[in-house]
């Protein structure tokens, strides 16, 4: 099966002049098989912290199934989000 990990963090500033920090806290696994439409690649698995403003987001995008589910957490209130390819 083809598929990668990608791991390590980013920070900068945003157009607004926020500075962030994103963290991968558990390694992103991507799977070719699972190509969304053939348009996208989204993770499969692991998750990612993002932290702006002093809000900290954090997604986790699941177990490894080939589904477009991803949790985003935001200051510890959750919500299951569905992603569109093209998106709607």
């Amino acid at each position: 099966e083809d598929s990668w990990t990608v791991t390590g963090s980013a920070f900068g500033t945003t157009r607004r002049g926020h500075e962030y920090v994103m963290t991968i806290t558990k390694a992103l696994v991507f799977k070719r098989a699972c190509i969304i439409e053939d348009k996208a690649v989204m993770p499969v698995e692991g998750t990612k912290e993002l932290v702006v403003n002093g809000k900290k987001i954090v997604t986790d995008f699941g177990n490894g199934a080939c589904d477009t589910t991803v949790t985003i957490t935001i200051n510890g209130r959750s919500k299951d989000i569905v992603i569109s390819a093209n998106g709607d």
